[in-house]
């Protein structure tokens, strides 16, 4: 529960520092709103989270280690031949095993949001 709230703090935090950076560009006569540039930004963040949290298990990391033939084996088996890329290995089998730590959502949430929010064009104008 407190990972959620995390997540949703700092997709919320991102929203309103986002929100205010044009705050200086009130004399537009156009009728948009920042409801699209918002929605972008929440949906940013959601399907970022739901893309990391969904990419680990896809990878073949899961809470009883690496699946066999999947693509996190044959990461392992290159690892292990030229010695580099452990570190990578074993963060994806922390985050398969034990699930992606609270802090790591909110920041993947977080770069969701801003990445949803630069990618919104919001409206034809200078708002």
């Amino acid at each position: 529960m407190g990972g959620q709230r995390k997540m949703i703090a700092s997709i919320l935090i991102v929203m309103v520092l986002l929100g205010t950076a044009d705050a200086n560009n009130r004399n537009c006569d156009c009728d948009c709103t920042k409801t699209k540039q918002y929605t972008s930004a929440a949906l940013g963040g959601l399907g970022l989270l739901g893309a990391a949290i969904g990419g680990v298990a896809a990878l073949g990391f899961g809470p009883v280690g690496i699946a066999a033939g999947s693509i996190a084996s044959k990461l392992m088996a290159a690892s292990a031949t030229y010695g580099v890329g452990t570190a990578i290995i074993a963060a994806g089998q922390s985050a398969g095993a034990a699930g992606i730590a609270a802090g790591t959502k909110a920041a993947i949430a977080a770069t969701g949001a801003g990445i949803g929010y630069a990618a919104s064009d919001g409206c034809d104008c200078c708002c």
